[in-house]
Protein backbone atom coordinates (compact mmCIF):
# COMPACT_ATOMS: atom_id res chain seq x y z
CA UNK A 1 0.00 0.00 0.00
CA UNK A 2 1.51 3.38 -0.98
CA UNK A 3 1.57 6.57 1.09
CA UNK A 4 -1.63 8.05 -0.31
CA UNK A 5 -3.57 4.78 -0.02
CA UNK A 6 -2.41 4.53 3.61
CA UNK A 7 -3.59 8.07 4.33
CA UNK A 8 -6.92 7.51 2.63
CA UNK A 9 -7.52 4.31 4.59
CA UNK A 10 -6.70 5.90 7.95
CA UNK A 11 -9.70 6.93 9.99
CA UNK A 12 -9.68 10.29 11.69
CA UNK A 13 -8.10 10.23 15.19
CA UNK A 14 -11.01 12.36 16.37
CA UNK A 15 -13.60 9.97 14.91
CA UNK A 16 -15.50 12.78 13.15
CA UNK A 17 -14.37 14.57 9.99
CA UNK A 18 -14.68 18.32 9.58
CA UNK A 19 -16.10 18.96 6.11
CA UNK A 20 -14.22 21.82 4.43
CA UNK A 21 -14.99 23.25 0.99
CA UNK A 22 -12.11 25.24 -0.52
CA UNK A 23 -13.14 27.79 -3.16
CA UNK A 24 -10.28 27.74 -5.65
CA UNK A 25 -10.96 31.32 -6.75
CA UNK A 26 -10.30 32.48 -3.14
CA UNK A 27 -7.54 30.01 -2.31
CA UNK A 28 -4.23 31.47 -1.10
CA UNK A 29 -1.51 28.93 -1.87
CA UNK A 30 1.94 28.36 -3.33
CA UNK A 31 3.38 31.47 -1.69
CA UNK A 32 6.76 29.84 -1.09
CA UNK A 33 9.32 30.30 1.63
CA UNK A 34 9.66 34.09 1.22
CA UNK A 35 6.19 35.20 2.24
CA UNK A 36 4.48 32.20 3.80
CA UNK A 37 0.71 32.24 3.96
CA UNK A 38 -2.17 33.57 6.03
CA UNK A 39 -5.32 31.93 7.27
CA UNK A 40 -7.04 34.91 5.65
CA UNK A 41 -5.65 38.02 3.99
CA UNK A 42 -7.45 41.10 5.25
CA UNK A 43 -7.30 43.05 1.96
CA UNK A 44 -7.98 40.41 -0.70
CA UNK A 45 -10.09 38.04 1.39
CA UNK A 46 -8.11 35.03 0.13
CA UNK A 47 -7.59 32.12 2.53
CA UNK A 48 -5.20 29.20 2.74
CA UNK A 49 -6.77 25.76 3.10
CA UNK A 50 -6.69 26.07 6.90
CA UNK A 51 -8.41 29.44 6.73
CA UNK A 52 -11.31 27.66 5.05
CA UNK A 53 -11.09 24.97 7.74
CA UNK A 54 -11.26 27.55 10.53
CA UNK A 55 -14.32 29.16 8.95
CA UNK A 56 -15.97 25.73 8.61
CA UNK A 57 -15.25 25.11 12.30
CA UNK A 58 -17.03 28.33 13.25
CA UNK A 59 -14.16 30.78 13.72
CA UNK A 60 -14.97 34.29 12.49
CA UNK A 61 -13.00 36.53 10.15
CA UNK A 62 -11.87 38.67 13.07
CA UNK A 63 -10.09 35.63 14.51
CA UNK A 64 -8.21 34.59 11.36
CA UNK A 65 -7.38 37.86 9.56
CA UNK A 66 -3.59 38.22 9.08
CA UNK A 67 -2.91 35.12 11.19
CA UNK A 68 -0.49 32.49 9.91
CA UNK A 69 -1.66 29.35 11.75
CA UNK A 70 -4.25 27.90 14.10
CA UNK A 71 -1.62 27.93 16.85
CA UNK A 72 -1.03 31.65 16.28
CA UNK A 73 -4.79 32.29 16.29
CA UNK A 74 -5.08 30.68 19.72
CA UNK A 75 -2.15 32.70 21.07
CA UNK A 76 -2.76 36.11 19.50
CA UNK A 77 -6.56 36.19 19.42
CA UNK A 78 -6.91 34.54 22.83
CA UNK A 79 -9.48 32.02 21.61
CA UNK A 80 -10.01 28.31 22.10
CA UNK A 81 -9.72 26.40 18.83
CA UNK A 82 -12.68 24.24 17.86
CA UNK A 83 -12.12 20.60 18.83
CA UNK A 84 -12.04 19.59 15.16
CA UNK A 85 -8.75 21.53 14.85
CA UNK A 86 -7.03 19.61 17.64
CA UNK A 87 -4.17 18.45 15.38
CA UNK A 88 -3.16 22.09 14.79
CA UNK A 89 -2.86 23.17 18.44
CA UNK A 90 0.59 22.39 19.92
CA UNK A 91 1.32 20.07 16.96
CA UNK A 92 4.84 19.27 18.24
CA UNK A 93 3.74 18.11 21.68
CA UNK A 94 4.00 14.46 22.74
CA UNK A 95 0.23 14.42 23.19
CA UNK A 96 -0.13 14.83 19.42
CA UNK A 97 1.95 11.78 18.40
CA UNK A 98 -1.15 10.23 16.81
CA UNK A 99 -1.11 13.00 14.23
CA UNK A 100 2.33 12.18 12.80
CA UNK A 101 2.40 11.49 9.05
CA UNK A 102 4.82 10.77 6.23
CA UNK A 103 5.55 13.71 3.92
CA UNK A 104 4.01 12.73 0.56
CA UNK A 105 6.49 14.99 -1.27
CA UNK A 106 9.59 13.26 0.10
CA UNK A 107 11.89 11.19 -2.11
CA UNK A 108 12.64 9.00 0.92
CA UNK A 109 9.30 8.91 2.79
CA UNK A 110 10.62 7.01 5.78
CA UNK A 111 12.92 9.91 6.65
CA UNK A 112 10.21 12.57 6.54
CA UNK A 113 7.71 11.84 9.31
CA UNK A 114 6.32 15.10 10.68
CA UNK A 115 3.26 16.48 12.47
CA UNK A 116 0.44 16.43 9.93
CA UNK A 117 -0.35 20.08 10.74
CA UNK A 118 3.10 21.18 9.56
CA UNK A 119 2.74 19.07 6.42
CA UNK A 120 -0.63 20.62 5.55
CA UNK A 121 0.74 24.15 5.94
CA UNK A 122 3.84 23.18 3.95
CA UNK A 123 1.96 21.59 1.06
CA UNK A 124 -0.44 24.53 0.86
CA UNK A 125 2.46 27.01 0.60
CA UNK A 126 4.87 24.90 -1.51
CA UNK A 127 5.78 26.92 -4.61
CA UNK A 128 7.43 23.95 -6.33
CA UNK A 129 4.35 21.73 -6.88
CA UNK A 130 1.40 22.18 -9.22
CA UNK A 131 -2.11 22.72 -7.90
CA UNK A 132 -3.44 19.30 -8.94
CA UNK A 133 -0.68 17.67 -6.86
CA UNK A 134 -1.30 20.13 -4.03
CA UNK A 135 -4.99 19.25 -3.88
CA UNK A 136 -4.31 15.51 -3.97
CA UNK A 137 -1.81 15.71 -1.08
CA UNK A 138 -4.06 17.96 1.01
CA UNK A 139 -7.01 15.62 0.63
CA UNK A 140 -5.00 12.68 1.96
CA UNK A 141 -3.22 14.60 4.71
CA UNK A 142 -6.49 16.19 5.80
CA UNK A 143 -8.03 12.82 6.57
CA UNK A 144 -5.27 12.13 9.09
CA UNK A 145 -6.00 15.47 10.78
CA UNK A 146 -9.76 14.94 10.91
CA UNK A 147 -10.55 17.12 7.89
CA UNK A 148 -12.16 16.23 4.59
CA UNK A 149 -11.08 18.82 2.02
CA UNK A 150 -13.17 19.39 -1.11
CA UNK A 151 -11.97 21.79 -3.81
CA UNK A 152 -14.52 23.60 -5.95
CA UNK A 153 -14.70 26.34 -8.57
CA UNK A 154 -12.20 27.68 -11.10
CA UNK A 155 -8.52 27.42 -10.27
CA UNK A 156 -6.97 30.89 -10.74
CA UNK A 157 -3.26 31.78 -10.74
CA UNK A 158 -1.81 32.85 -7.38
CA UNK A 159 -2.22 36.45 -6.26
CA UNK A 160 0.17 38.87 -7.93
CA UNK A 161 2.13 39.91 -4.85
CA UNK A 162 3.04 36.35 -3.95
CA UNK A 163 3.78 35.45 -7.54
CA UNK A 164 6.18 38.38 -7.87
CA UNK A 165 8.27 37.05 -5.00
CA UNK A 166 8.07 33.46 -6.23
CA UNK A 167 9.26 34.64 -9.63
CA UNK A 168 12.56 35.75 -8.16
CA UNK A 169 13.36 32.10 -7.38
CA UNK A 170 13.49 31.34 -11.10
CA UNK A 171 16.86 32.34 -12.64
CA UNK A 172 15.12 33.17 -15.91
CA UNK A 173 13.54 36.16 -14.15
CA UNK A 174 16.82 37.61 -12.90
CA UNK A 175 17.29 41.07 -14.49
CA UNK A 176 21.02 40.88 -13.87
CA UNK A 177 21.11 38.17 -16.50
CA UNK A 178 19.65 38.59 -20.00
CA UNK A 179 15.92 39.19 -19.48
CA UNK A 180 13.68 36.65 -21.24
CA UNK A 181 11.96 38.01 -24.33
CA UNK A 182 8.21 37.88 -23.87
CA UNK A 183 4.94 39.58 -24.60
CA UNK A 184 2.06 39.97 -22.16
CA UNK A 185 -1.68 39.64 -22.56
CA UNK A 186 -4.32 40.71 -20.07
CA UNK A 187 -7.91 39.68 -19.35
CA UNK A 188 -10.06 41.69 -16.98
CA UNK A 189 -13.06 40.64 -14.92
CA UNK A 190 -15.91 43.14 -15.20
CA UNK A 191 -17.09 44.23 -11.75
CA UNK A 192 -20.74 44.52 -12.77
CA UNK A 193 -21.24 41.38 -14.88
CA UNK A 194 -18.55 39.18 -13.26
CA UNK A 195 -17.48 37.98 -16.72
CA UNK A 196 -13.96 37.81 -18.19
CA UNK A 197 -13.24 40.04 -21.17
CA UNK A 198 -11.23 39.11 -24.25
CA UNK A 199 -7.45 38.90 -24.12
CA UNK A 200 -5.59 42.03 -25.14
CA UNK A 201 -1.89 42.67 -25.43
CA UNK A 202 -0.24 44.94 -22.85
CA UNK A 203 3.28 46.37 -22.69
CA UNK A 204 5.40 45.79 -19.62
CA UNK A 205 8.44 47.79 -18.61
CA UNK A 206 10.52 45.46 -16.44
CA UNK A 207 11.68 47.18 -13.29
CA UNK A 208 15.31 46.88 -12.32
CA UNK A 209 14.86 45.06 -9.04
CA UNK A 210 15.45 41.53 -7.86
CA UNK A 211 12.02 40.58 -9.20
CA UNK A 212 12.30 41.85 -12.79
CA UNK A 213 9.44 40.89 -15.09
CA UNK A 214 7.46 39.21 -12.33
CA UNK A 215 7.19 42.44 -10.36
CA UNK A 216 6.42 44.43 -13.50
CA UNK A 217 3.56 42.04 -14.32
CA UNK A 218 2.23 42.23 -10.77
CA UNK A 219 2.37 46.03 -10.86
CA UNK A 220 0.53 46.10 -14.19
CA UNK A 221 -2.17 43.76 -12.85
CA UNK A 222 -2.58 45.94 -9.74
CA UNK A 223 -2.88 49.07 -11.90
CA UNK A 224 -5.57 47.52 -14.07
CA UNK A 225 -7.63 46.53 -11.02
CA UNK A 226 -7.86 50.23 -10.14
CA UNK A 227 -9.73 50.86 -13.40
CA UNK A 228 -13.09 49.46 -12.26
CA UNK A 229 -12.03 45.89 -12.93
CA UNK A 230 -12.91 43.29 -10.31
CA UNK A 231 -9.84 41.21 -11.17
CA UNK A 232 -7.06 40.92 -13.75
CA UNK A 233 -5.12 38.00 -15.19
CA UNK A 234 -1.85 38.71 -17.00
CA UNK A 235 -0.12 35.97 -18.98
CA UNK A 236 3.52 36.26 -19.99
CA UNK A 237 4.15 34.50 -23.30
CA UNK A 238 7.62 33.57 -24.49
CA UNK A 239 8.92 35.40 -27.55
CA UNK A 240 12.46 34.00 -27.74
CA UNK A 241 13.44 31.33 -30.29
CA UNK A 242 13.38 28.58 -27.66
CA UNK A 243 10.06 29.52 -26.01
CA UNK A 244 7.84 31.17 -28.64
CA UNK A 245 4.20 30.90 -27.61
CA UNK A 246 5.02 29.23 -24.29
CA UNK A 247 3.40 30.56 -21.11
CA UNK A 248 6.31 31.51 -18.85
CA UNK A 249 4.30 33.05 -16.05
CA UNK A 250 0.88 34.23 -14.88
CA UNK A 251 -0.23 36.90 -12.45
CA UNK A 252 -3.67 37.27 -10.87
CA UNK A 253 -4.76 40.34 -8.92
CA UNK A 254 -8.05 41.43 -7.33
CA UNK A 255 -9.41 44.87 -6.58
Amino acid sequence: MNIEETAAATSSPTGTLLEVRVDRSRWLRGTGRYTGSMLKQRVSGHMCCMGFACRSAGHGDDQIHDIRSVQEMVRRRNVVAHKSLDAFVDPDSKAKQRYLHVDPRAHRPGDRIQPVAELIYGVNDDASIDDATRERHLKHLGLSAGIRFEFTGERLPPLGAEFAIRGSENPEWNPRARAPRCRATARTLDAATRTWGNEREVRLRPVQTAYGLAEAAAAMAYTLTREDNAAVRITLIGDAPDNVGETIGEVYAEA
